[in-house]
């Protein structure tokens, strides 16, 4: 059901939104929007506008859904009067049809709610806070507890000052469905790759005459592959400030055709300038201030031609200017703020690692020309010699369109939208912006190019049919080809635990705060605003026994802090695995799921915990990952492996010290007796294909088809459950004693993943798990980009998951002496 809402209901909920803003605008305009194909889009760029007006503080912010869903109503309303104008929905309703799906392929293809990008930038957990914050309560992050969620958001409504525009049609869509905002994240960006080609068909219109070879131009040009890219890596600002620019180009072009356009005429235009403001904040002016400045020109030139009064071109100008700065209030709101923040898109502020953010190197500028067949658009050059072959025809195609099209004025659309684009990119890379943000101008200038290219076919076409039509199949096919690489190379989200996080969030209730033991950024940034966790952004240290701090990415066992870290908070998440320690016998387990378990504490422990002391691995490899010494912030040597071990045999020695402790201090022992699973690391495995190791993880990482096969020893016949740890894309495949149990897929993790395979009765002796990594598929993620990595096979045995809980008196503690044990506490009676 959810994953119907998200892509039928959502997509059709914003239609009509845009559908009935734009039927507003189009009659206080008394402007015609491009035969209709501008109508949705500038009505999504006046929802925009509105949403962004009153999110600005909390006290219109929970009214900015109720007041577009009721203006969208009445605009429909009013339409059902004036539909007979209108061309019936047809080719352009297809184009952006397609679009939506091409956009979702990769989500589409698994036939579950989720989205792309998982792993590769966790920003879209930020995207989903900050779309939740804004709709509740504003910029304001006044009254939420200390967290991780409020720390981002402080980090970005606050001093941050981070644009909001490219949230508003995610939360108002949010608000209008009542899906959940993760699953409704992708379809927001495909919507967006929709709304960019019916801009593109409207710039087509003076151009071509065939309606079908538009709408192929229109569907061709959407999708440039490093648009396409960003849009499988949550590029929300990026996708949604490409289709504004294209509006602002197509409504600016039809303004500059009609030089004796009416000033209330400019409204559609305003509202497109707004939107495209409040979505990209000041650096927004290196494409506005062209495009006005080309429309502007074309006015004074008709002025002098005609001589007549320079008071109409003044009108039109004060009333384009003026109803741009009036809508985009929110951008001058905090205009001190974001021009502070900007100051770090300059290359002379940051070192060249935080310069590139997430990218591997600086984009090349042939990637402009939208076809890129490498994959993920961040890997390397295109440099084969079909590659040159495609981008020569996209250039060569554009540069024809571009001399058409200025030797006629009349159909200047493609010289003023690759014009302003262009510039933009320009001005960005002049003026020394770091190569991540020449990135994101690049994307969003990507689709101009590539639309000249395709409308330079079909020019072609219409004058020699032969060499157009191998024009457009070449450009065509080279985007196809790209993006079909991409989308083999999507991360796709698991949503399965993230469902469970949800429902977790829905337990806790606010009830925190809560300690989330778990490197996952979707856990606190967005499902539970008052959690924690060790390694993510935190207001206070949550450093483990030995001092040392988390960083991103890492991992520990719950039995590597102290009670005193953990004690003060209510709840406590762990990831379900055999892996993780059970908590302090103050928490009881309030639920369990697949891939998580909610722990809570008793609100009137009976004991006092004096000492908590933890077995297995935890004391010898406390954490894994990236550590920061607490004491002067300097990051400590990369941890390479973590404990799959969380229990050991007690030794005897020790539980003597333990035992004369608790008898000095008039105590008991609670014992956490747990048995030990069956774990086989990696480089135990025999295997074939060529796959890399590490010595110092003892990590398999899978890079051809092949196979690691494990023999597990099993003493005691019983019930066991079968678990794979590391990363999982592309996968593996399974099988237990020559059966198949399953295959692990899209089961992203950034580190010390675990996923349950199967639950079986094993006998004793040796049981043989043979995990295959397959050939690639027609799946998203097939192409596994990053890899799939194998850590540990285990066998978990009955009884392991929670252990079980032993009150011992301390004169009988040499009964525990060799028993596997997860921690012992002596615990004191509450006085």
């Amino acid at each position: 059901m959810t994953f119907a809402l998200a892509w039928v209901a959502f997509p059709l909920v914003l239609g009509a939104v845009g559908l009935g803003f734009g039927t507003l605008l189009e009659q206080l305009s008394g402007a015609r929007l491009t035969s209709g194909a501008l109508l949705v889009p500038v009505g999504l760029a006046g929802a925009v506008v509105v949403g962004a007006l009153m999110t600005t503080n909390g006290v219109t912010a929970r009214f900015a859904v109720p007041v577009v869903g009721v203006t969208a109503l009445v605009g429909l309303v009013r339409s059902r009067s004036l539909i007979g104008r209108w061309p019936r929905p047809g080719l352009p309703a297809l184009v952006a049809l397609g679009l939506l799906l091409a956009y979702g392929a990769p989500v589409l293809a698994t036939g579950t709610a989720t989205f792309t990008g998982f792993i590769k930038l966790d920003d879209t957990s930020t995207w989903l806070a900050m779309t939740t914050q804004l709709f509740a309560h504003g910029r304001s992050t006044a009254g939420l507890d200390p967290s991780v969620y409020r720390f981002v958001l402080d980090a970005n409504l606050g001093s941050g000052a981070y644009p909001a525009g490219a949230f508003m049609l995610l939360g108002i869509g949010h608000g209008l469905t009542g899906v959940d905002l993760p699953w409704i994240f992708q379809p927001d960006l495909a919507c967006a790759g929709a709304a960019l080609g019916l801009c593109l068909y409207a710039l087509t219109e003076p151009l071509i005459g065939a309606r079908w070879l538009r709408g192929l131009v229109a569907f061709v040009a959407a999708q440039p592959a490093l648009l396409y890219g960003y849009g499988l890596w949550g590029g929300i600002k990026e996708m949604t400030a490409a289709f504004l620019v294209a509006l602002v180009a197509a409504l600016g072009a039809g303004a500059i055709r009609d030089p004796a356009v009416r000033p209330r005429a400019l409204l559609p235009l305003a509202v497109a300038t707004a939107a495209l403001i409040v979505t990209y904040g000041p650096g927004t002016a290196v494409w506005v201030v062209p495009a006005f400045g080309v429309l502007v020109a074309r006015w004074l030139v008709a002025l002098a031609r005609r001589r007549g009064a320079p008071k109409t071109v003044g009108v039109r100008v004060g009333v384009l200017a003026v109803a741009t700065f009036v809508l985009s209030a929110p951008t001058w709101i905090i205009l001190a703020q974001s021009l502070r923040a900007d100051s770090g898109f300059i290359a002379a502020a940051q070192s060249s690692q935080v310069s590139l953010g997430n990218l591997r190197h600086p984009l090349s500028l042939f990637q402009l020309a939208g076809i890129w067949p490498v994959g993920d658009f961040r890997s390397g050059l295109a440099t084969s010699g079909e590659t040159i072959l495609l981008i020569g025809c996209v250039l060569l195609a554009g540069l024809g369109s571009l001399f058409a099209s200025a030797r006629f004025r009349r159909v200047g659309n493609v010289v003023i939208y690759v014009g302003v684009v262009l510039a933009g990119s320009a001005v960005i890379a002049a003026a020394g912006g770091v190569p991540w943000v020449v990135g994101k101008s690049f994307a969003i200038a990507s689709p101009a190019v590539l639309f000249a290219g395709a409308a330079g076919g079909a020019m072609l076409w219409g004058r020699r049919r032969l060499p157009g039509a191998i024009v457009l199949l070449v450009i065509g096919g080279g985007v196809v080809w790209s993006n079909a690489l991409q989308y083999n190379d999507a991360t796709v989200a698991p949503a399965a635990p993230l469902h469970e996080l949800a429902h977790i969030a829905g337990l806790v209730g606010g009830r925190g705060p809560t300690f989330v033991n778990d490197y996952e950024v979707y856990a606190d940034r967005y499902f539970m605003h008052d959690a924690v966790e060790p390694a993510e952004y935190r207001p206070v240290g949550l450093a483990i026994r030995n001092g040392t701090l988390l960083d991103k990415p890492a991992s520990a066992d719950l039995d590597s802090f102290s009670l005193n870290t953990v004690d003060p908070f209510p709840w406590i998440v762990t990831v379900h695995s055999p892996a993780e320690s059970r908590p302090s016998s103050l928490y009881h387990l309030a639920w369990e799921g697949r891939y998580y378990e909610l722990w809570q504490r008793a609100l009137a422990p009976p004991v006092h915990i004096l000492a908590h002391i933890p077995f297995g691995g935890s004391n010898a490899a406390p954490y894994c990952g990236v550590g920061v010494n607490g004491a002067d912030g300097s990051h400590l040597p990369l941890a390479p492996i973590c404990s799959p071990d969380p229990v050991a045999p007690a030794p005897c020695g020790q539980l003597r010290l333990i035992g004369r402790y608790a008898t000095r201090h008039r105590a008991q022992l609670i014992v956490a007796e747990r048995p030990p699973s069956i774990v086989a690391l990696a480089d135990r495995a025999q295997t074939s294909g060529r796959w890399l190791f590490s010595p110092a993880s003892h990590l398999l990482a899978a890079v051809t088809p092949g196979s690691a096969t494990f023999d597990l020893t099993v003493k005691t016949p019983g019930p066991y459950e079968l678990w794979l740890g590391g990363d999982f894309g592309r996968g593996f495949e399974v099988s237990l004693d020559g059966h198949a149990v399953g295959r692990v897929r899209n089961q992203l993790a950034a580190i010390n993943g675990y996923v349950p395979l199967v639950g079986r009765a094993l006998g004793a002796g040796v049981h043989r798990v043979v995990v295959a990594y397959p050939g690639g598929d027609l799946a998203p993620g097939s192409g596994d980009e990053l890899g799939s990595t194998l850590s540990v096979v285990a066998l978990e045995p009955p009884d392991a998951e929670h252990g079980r809980l032993v009150a011992v008196p301390p004169a009988q503690v040499s009964s525990l002496c060799g028993k596997s044990v997860d921690w012992i506490e002596i615990a004191a009676p509450q006085v």
